[in-house]
């Protein structure tokens, strides 16, 4: 489960700080407040992690994905290319979690965290 995100420089927001996230989370605000961008990050992170092309660092979209963001300039805060686009998510899994290094022929694991 998601448990926080945080995002630097996605569309409208220069920096949204750390957000909390729990099982249910209710995001609101005025129109063209930037409420859709934080979704639009998280199917852009999900399509990313479902392509085939390792080379592509962000899948920002095309003809044949669940979402089209444009060009890293669209998705940049105010258009500015100098700016990099970032982010951080946390979460936290119900067990624990290995995944196999091929190249290196090892693995990694990673345990659930529990918070106090």
């Amino acid at each position: 489960m998601l448990t926080s995100l945080h995002i630097k420089n996605f569309k409208g927001w220069k920096d949204t700080g750390k957000i909390r996230l729990a099982p249910l989370t209710v995001i609101f605000g005025a129109n063209s407040a930037g409420k859709s961008s934080l979704g639009h990050l998280l199917l852009a992170l999900k399509q990313t992690a479902q392509s085939t092309d390792n080379k592509r660092s962000l899948h920002l979209g095309d003809d044949n994905s669940m979402i089209d963001l444009g060009t890293y300039t669209d998705c940049v805060h105010d258009h500015d290319i100098t700016q990099p686009l970032s982010f951080s998510i946390e979460w936290e899994l119900p067990t624990n979690l290995e995944v196999q290094d091929v190249i290196n022929e090892g693995n990694y694991s990673g345990h659930q965290h529990q918070s106090n």
